[in-house]
């Protein structure tokens, strides 16, 4: 790998150095590097633009210009090195990540520079499965690239707002930007996670591991104090209706039945009691494995025996809510 890193390094550096000389051919001296690379990295120019450096430039005390300036300027490579070493096997994306942080902390950016990256990000779509409020990224967007040229106007043109407003729309839109490179390479890192370990997010986000209730207390299932899947469910001898209108099915523990032989063949599942059912419904129904509304049906039976037609009502109405 270090090879392939020096090897790249050199073809980066000659290339740089035959344009730079064959420049100073064209030119005959050496003042281009200052009207070009110095202009930018000197920022002499403080003219309103979409960047972050003119403002900040303008309203600092003159003794710390240098100080801030550097701070600034160190921004656009401070991060290659980190970002190299952990996306070297992923050149696209180290490539858009670099072209990001080149627009966003350009002390001259354009349009252009903004635009080429942003729609590039489509490539790395995938990744926003993963990411943290997309919604409101696109909000942050929207928004930025509507009142950015409404506050340029009422500033230059109009004349009643001031320069405030402005560059507070240049800063939501540059902190939308880091937002959006940092949910692609945070979202990147998390996909190729997923993959080496062979794992889907959604089943990983909302699967419960380990046990719950007083073993363990803060599993996801758990609310105020008890499972809200109703785990361990209890062990009943019959199907029954619990106290909230669902049934609980008989699940018998060994002091209520014996053991017997499992299935060999589907035609052994349907015979209970010496007797082949015509459906599996039937043979669990037979098994008290199913519950249908008899005891409904001999309630209202035996109401209507004993009870006056106010109390019948009455019962009827509590059974259809319960």
């Amino acid at each position: 790998m270090y090879i392939y890193v020096f090897l790249n390094f050199t073809i980066f550096i000659t290339t740089l150095g035959f344009f730079l000389f064959y420049s100073f051919k064209i030119t005959g001296m050496w003042k281009f590097l200052d009207a070009t690379y110095g202009f930018v990295l000197k920022v002499t120019d403080l003219r309103p633009n979409i960047g972050l450096f003119w403002y900040f430039f303008i309203e600092v005390f003159e003794d710390f210009s240098n100080f801030f300036f550097y701070v600034f300027q160190i921004n656009t490579i401070v991060y290659i090195i980190p970002l190299t070493m952990r996306f070297h096997k992923d050149p696209p994306l180290l490539i858009y990540a670099v072209m990001s942080l080149l627009a966003i902390y350009k002390a001259y950016p354009s349009i252009a520079d903004i635009g080429i990256y942003i729609s590039l990000s489509r490539l790395w779509i995938y990744t926003f499965n993963h990411a943290w409020h997309s919604l409101k990224l696109l909000f942050m967007f929207v928004v930025s690239c509507i009142l950015g040229p409404i506050f340029w106007s009422l500033w230059i043109y109009s004349g009643t707002a001031n320069a405030n407003f402005f560059f507070a729309m240049i800063l939501f839109s540059y902190a939308a930007q880091i937002f959006l490179l940092t949910n692609i390479v945070c979202g990147k890192i998390k996909c190729d996670f997923l993959s080496e370990n062979g794992l889907d997010l959604t089943i990983d986000e909302q699967k419960i591991q380990g046990p719950c209730g007083a073993l363990n207390e803060k599993s996801p299932c758990m609310a105020k104090g008890r499972c809200t899947k109703q785990y361990l469910r209890l062990l009943v001898p019959i199907t029954i209706t619990g106290n909230d209108g669902y049934p609980k099915y008989r699940r018998r523990s060994t002091e209520d039945g014996v053991n017997v032989p499992g299935p060999t063949s589907f035609e052994y599942l349907r015979f209970v009691n010496d007797t082949i059912h015509d459906t599996y419904r039937s043979a669990c129904q037979a098994l008290n494995l199913l519950e249908n509304d008899q005891h409904w049906d001999n309630c209202i039976n035996d109401a209507c025996k004993t009870s006056i037609p106010s109390q019948i009502r009455a019962l009827f109405g509590i059974i259809l809510t319960s």
